[in-house]
This record gives C-alpha cells, sequence and structure tokens, in this order.
C-alpha cells in the first residue's frame, strides 16, 4: 500500500509533468494510488456485487472495455 510519504515523494518528483499531461497518462496512476492510501481517505476496493445501499468508504476501478477493431 501506498502511504502519505511515498505519495509526497512521487507528487514532487512528476508535479510539473502532471500539471501538463493528460489525465490518461501517469496522473490517472497517481490519483488512484491515491485513492488506495488509506492515510489519506481510509477507503477500501468495493466490489460491483456490493448493493449501493451498501457501499461505505469504497472506491471502484473501472476495468477498460477492449474493442477490436479490424
Amino acid at each position: 500500500m501506498h502511504t502519505k510519504k511515498s505519495l509526497s515523494e512521487l507528487w514532487n518528483k512528476e508535479n510539473t509533468a502532471y500539471k501538463t499531461q493528460e489525465i490518461g497518462s501517469g496522473v490517472q496512476l497517481f490519483v488512484k494510488k491515491l485513492l488506495q492510501c488509506s492515510e489519506i481517505l481510509n477507503l477500501s476496493e468495493g466490489n460491483l456485487s456490493t448493493k449501493d445501499e451498501n457501499r461505505t468508504c469504497e472506491f471502484l476501478e473501472e476495468k477498460a472495455k477492449k474493442s477490436n477493431c479490424y
């Protein structure tokens, strides 16, 4: 798991690039690590099978849908 310290180090190393890149680049990976950091948000990764009314303090990672182009 990621810690506040490791996220801070990553931000300091990459923040200039994060400000100029699209969200699909390393910025998305940073946000994912931020969501997974229990020291910051205390969220857990949820399951799709959990009913909405039973979800608390969870995040879901959407899986990309691949399409076949011929």
